[in-house]
C-alpha cells in the first residue's frame, strides 16, 4: 500500500510520516489521520479545512490561549466568524448555534481549569444542524478515551506532550473519517504543516510505551488530586477523577475512575 504513489517528495509523503498516521488512526479507531509538524498545525489545517469565507464556527471559550488567538485574531481576517460560549450548558449552545454555523470546536479536558464537555451530546446538536464537531484531545490522549467513539468528527491531539513523552520532537494530529482527513491533508501540504521524518520517527518510538506511561500518569494525577485537597494550603482542585468536580458525574460517563486526564490544576491563597 506505501508503495502506491511512491514516496517522491517529503513534504506531500513520508514512510515515517504515513506509520505515525497508521499508529495514530489505530489509537484514535479512525479511518485515517494527518500527522503535522505540531498541534496548532494540525488545528490550523483543520480549521481552514473545514471552514469558509462566509460560515461561523462555534468554541468552547475554556480553550488553549494560542487556539483562542486563531479563533480571535487569523480566522476573522479570512471572513469567518468564531463565537466563544461556555459549552458547560448543552441547551446553551444549541440556542447559539447559526444557519451558516460549519464547526464546533471544543476541548475535551480545558487547559488548564480541566473543565470537560459532553462530547455525545455536542455530537448531537452538531450533527442535527450540519456541522462539524471537532475535538482537542490533547489533555486526555487516545489512550484515555477515542472522542470519534463518541461521535466527534475530528480528534486533534498535540503529539509533543502525552504520546510522546520524550521532550524532544514536536507533532500533531488530526484524525477522522478518509473524506475529511483528506481535506485536511491538502491544506496542511500546501501551508507547509506535515510532521518532518526525523520527529515522526521520534514520536512513533514514544507510542511504544504510550499506554504505560499515560495510564500510570492518570491514575498519579488522581492520587495527587486527592492528596491536594486535603492539603490546608491548597485553596481549590480541579481534575476530574475528584467527587467535587462539578461535572463529576460526565467524568464517570466518558472516563474512568481516574478522571481521564494526568492534567490537574489547583488554586493556593494569595496571602
Amino acid at each position: 500500500a506505501y508503495a502506491e504513489k511512491q514516496y517522491t517528495y517529503v513534504r506531500t509523503r513520508n514512510p515515517n510520516r504515513r506509520v505515525l498516521a497508521d499508529a495514530i488512526s489505530l489509537l484514535e479507531k479512525s479511518e485515517e489521520t494527518f500527522a503535522a509538524a505540531s498541534g496548532m498545525g494540525a488545528i490550523f489545517a483543520t480549521l481552514f479545512a473545514l471552514a469558509d469565507k462566509g460560515d461561523h464556527v462555534l468554541c468552547s471559550k475554556e480553550l488553549y490561549g494560542e487556539t483562542y488567538e486563531i479563533m480571535t485574531q487569523i480566522m476573522p481576517r479570512f471572513g469567518i466568524e468564531a463565537e466563544m460560549i461556555s459549552f458547560q450548558n448543552l441547551d446553551s449552545v444549541a440556542k447559539h448555534i447559526k444557519p451558516n454555523t460549519k464547526v464546533i470546536y471544543t476541548e475535551i479536558a480545558s487547559n488548564p481549569c480541566i473543565q470537560l464537555t459532553d462530547i455525545e451530546g455536542l455530537a448531537k446538536i452538531a450533527h442535527e444542524n450540519g456541522a462539524y464537531l471537532v475535538v482537542d484531545n490533547t489533555f486526555s490522549s487516545p489512550v484515555n478515551v477515542q472522542p470519534l467513539e463518541l461521535g466527534a468528527d475530528i480528534s486533534i491531539n498535540s503529539l509533543t506532550k502525552f504520546l510522546n513523552g520524550h521532550s524532544d520532537a514536536l507533532g500533531g494530529s488530526a484524525s477522522g473519517s478518509k473524506e475529511l482527513i483528506e481535506k485536511i491533508t491538502f491544506v496542511g501540504k500546501l501551508t507547509g504543516v506535515p510532521i518532518p521524518p526525523s520527529d515522526a520517527w521520534m514520536i512513533y518510538r514514544g507510542l511504544q510505551t504510550a499506554e504505560l506511561r499515560i495510564k500510570k500518569q492518570t491514575e498519579n494525577a488522581a492520587k495527587l488530586a486527592k492528596a491536594l485537597e486535603k492539603n490546608p494550603h491548597v485553596e481549590k482542585v480541579y481534575h476530574p477523577s475528584l467527587e467535587s468536580h462539578p461535572q463529576r458525574e460526565l467524568a464517570k460517563k466518558q472516563f474512568d475512575e481516574n478522571g481521564g486526564t494526568a492534567m490537574l490544576s489547583f488554586i493556593i491563597p494569595e496571602d
